[in-house]
């Protein structure tokens, strides 16, 4: 009796544990397949980001400013500031000089500039230096004192004039120019060369 009672008994835990053992079976195909399914997933979307990476390389390099461009865009800009420098605007001017003879001023001289009267009259210069001002005032002791103002300005002018010097220090082109330009002339370089007075020093000064 006790036997055939303990057969169902022992039967129904063997259903049990069977149903069992098929829910873990289920639950672990389940869990293989979603595990699978999420291997797939982020297989795709690496796939994706290689893709957009490899979209926005293309992209990259489509956007990326040609070098050889730039540097044109630079050479253009340059070129357009130097046609309306004064180096520039000298250089067309009928007879001007050209910009290779205005580097050599700049390389001979320590300072020149250029004084615009018109538009199409304009003079470089540059200031007088002590030396040759002793040189001057060392002569001065030969020339009659009513030509000593002629003699200054003539000297001056010579030696400061950069161009156009025919225009300004030859007699027949000269005579021919506005009267009071090689006063004007004389007294631009003078001022430039600081013989000017204190007043107008004063004037330039900045308090700090």
């Amino acid at each position: 009796m006790t036997t055939s009672s303990n057969a169902p008994q022992s039967s129904y835990a063997q259903q049990i544990a069977a149903q069992a053992a098929r829910q873990r079976a289920i639950e672990e195909q389940a869990t293989i397949e979603d595990q699978a399914q999420g291997e797939t997933v982020t297989s795709t979307n690496n796939m994706d980001q290689v893709n957009a990476d490899s979209g926005s390389g293309q992209d990259t390099a489509n956007t990326t400013p040609d070098p050889n461009e730039a540097t044109n865009n630079t050479q253009t800009a340059t070129d357009s500031e130097d046609e309306f420098s004064a180096e520039g605007l000298l250089s067309k001017l009928p007879g001007g000089p050209s910009l290779a003879e205005i580097q050599q001023w700049r390389a001979q001289y320590d300072s020149i500039y250029v004084l615009p009267l018109r538009d199409d009259d304009w003079y470089v210069w540059r200031y007088l230096e002590l030396r040759e001002w002793r040189e001057i005032q060392s002569e001065l002791g030969a020339v009659p004192p009513e030509d000593v103002e002629r003699f200054i300005q003539d000297r001056v002018l010579a030696g400061c004039v950069i161009w156009p010097r025919e225009k300004v220090l030859v007699s027949k082109q000269s005579d021919r120019t506005p009267a009071g330009l090689r006063e004007l002339l004389y007294e631009v370089i003078m001022a430039g060369s600081y013989f000017m007075a204190p007043e107008q020093a004063l004037q330039r000064a900045i308090r700090l």
